[in-house]
């Protein structure tokens, strides 16, 4: 796969996803079979959840360095930033639904349970039940034809009709460890600290003056709310980006490394290559080939 200039890896806004040059709504269903060939170059990533219920099909999907078969009742949620290419057969069958974070206005007293199940749910799953994937595919007809025939308050009924779909996702897959115990808990605030500043900011002291205490308290509170070290939260998030931009952008090691805040690329390398056991380079390689 060719390798991305940087621009390529700006969030892309709804609009230019759609099929439609005008689309305006914060939800679109359509046929996966529609939509094989990606409208913006592969990889990129969304600044909405991207959604994609396989019925039939053979292939490959990579989210964030992870790559998954397209199979039969394979379900795949890809959150808002994550990277993400595939490869497809042609006779590939099934659901894509794109939504903005915006529809869980819609119904504000499940908005924070329904944002704290997408951020949770899995980024693949295999629905096993030939029922469980039969009510599926004919739950998601029944939003393709809502989404087309666009009638009086259809908005409202694909908002709840998706709710009621990610209701069954939580039941059908593990949910991956939460991070989060609570759906607007001390962890949850911190994360949303990390992932506004983890480019500037790598010191738990930071966050921990933003959030009004010691290192040493927020320390214990993240382990004891997440059992991870919230040093080590920031970490991965720095890794996760690394990656990012040592796979699908042309930036030189040195400018990656400032783009992380790091004015040594030299430190920037010890760094990645201590978490990776790969230096930059060698993890660039891997994934030009793998890619």
């Amino acid at each position: 796969m060719a390798t991305q200039s940087p621009n390529k890896l700006k969030l892309h806004p709804m609009q230019a996803f759609g099929v439609v040059g005008n689309l305006q709504t914060p939800l679109r269903i359509q046929r996966f079979e529609d939509r094989f060939e990606p409208l913006v170059p592969f990889p990129h990533k969304h600044s909405f959840y991207h959604l994609v219920i396989v019925t039939a099909g053979r292939g490959w999907h990579e989210i964030d360095f992870q790559r998954y078969p397209i199979e039969k009742g394979r379900v795949f949620l890809m959150k808002p930033a994550q990277v993400h290419s595939w490869a497809v057969d042609k006779n590939s069958k099934g659901f894509v639904i794109e939504f903005e974070e915006d529809i869980l206005s819609s119904l504000p007293a499940y908005a924070p349970k329904i944002k704290h199940l997408l951020k949770n749910l899995s980024d693949s799953f295999l629905v096993k039940s030939k029922t469980d994937l039969l009510n599926l595919q004919n739950h998601c007809e029944s939003l393709l034809r809502e989404y087309e025939a666009k009638q009086r308050d259809y908005e409202m009924a694909l908002s709840l009709s998706l709710f009621l779909l990610l209701i069954e996702f939580s039941r059908w897959s593990e949910l991956k460890e939460s991070t989060m115990p609570s759906v607007e808990g001390f962890a949850t605030r911190y994360l949303n600290l990390v992932e506004d500043n983890y480019r500037s900011q790598h010191e738990v002291e930071f966050y921990a003056k933003k959030l009004g205490m010691t290192a040493k308290a927020l320390t214990m509170k993240i382990a004891r709310a997440t059992g991870r070290a919230a040093r080590t939260l920031i970490q991965e998030r720095l890794i996760l980006e690394s990656k990012r931009l040592l796979a699908y952008s042309d930036l030189s090691i040195t400018e990656i490394a400032e783009t992380l805040g790091y004015q040594d690329a030299n430190y920037f390398s010890r760094f990645f290559r201590m978490k990776t056991q790969k230096t930059p380079v060698a993890f660039r390689q891997y994934a030009k080939k793998v890619t």
